[in-house]
């Protein structure tokens, strides 16, 4: 995991993607990616429906955005807000804040509708 200097403060801090922590979650559980898309197809997961129930308001133009994706790049949407971000206030991964930041993407339980956007950019690299 990679680390990089703040620049708003002299002390290090540490970030790690949330790509990079979800690709780490995974193997520390013994799974891959496909192997977690075929567990939520044997359970058939509506992950459209799923992802908007956590949306903190309706917004058409982010349905919109969730609707024109792939099931695929929802569903890595869906597990990775719910592990990173909705069950893990604090936004750390082993010691790493998450990037994008919490604040950027969820306010207390709930996602932000372009924080969401943001989010889905930076997991393009697993899709």
């Amino acid at each position: 995991m990679r680390g990089m200097p703040s620049a708003r403060s002299g002390e290090k801090q540490y970030y790690i993607t949330a790509a990079n922590a979800l690709l780490d979650l995974l193997k520390e559980q013994g799974l891959s990616i496909n192997d977690l898309l075929e567990a939520m197809r044997i359970e058939d997961i509506d992950v459209y429906n799923e992802l908007k129930k956590r949306l903190l308001y309706r917004d058409k133009v982010v349905e919109a955005f969730i609707d024109g994706l792939d099931w695929r790049r929802v569903a890595i949407l869906l597990f990775t807000v719910q592990a990173l971000y909705i069950i893990n206030p604090s936004g750390i991964y082993k010691g790493y804040l998450i990037t994008p930041l919490h604040d950027q993407v969820v306010f207390k339980d709930k996602i932000l509708p372009y924080g969401l956007i943001i989010l889905a950019k930076s997991l393009n690299q697993l899709i």
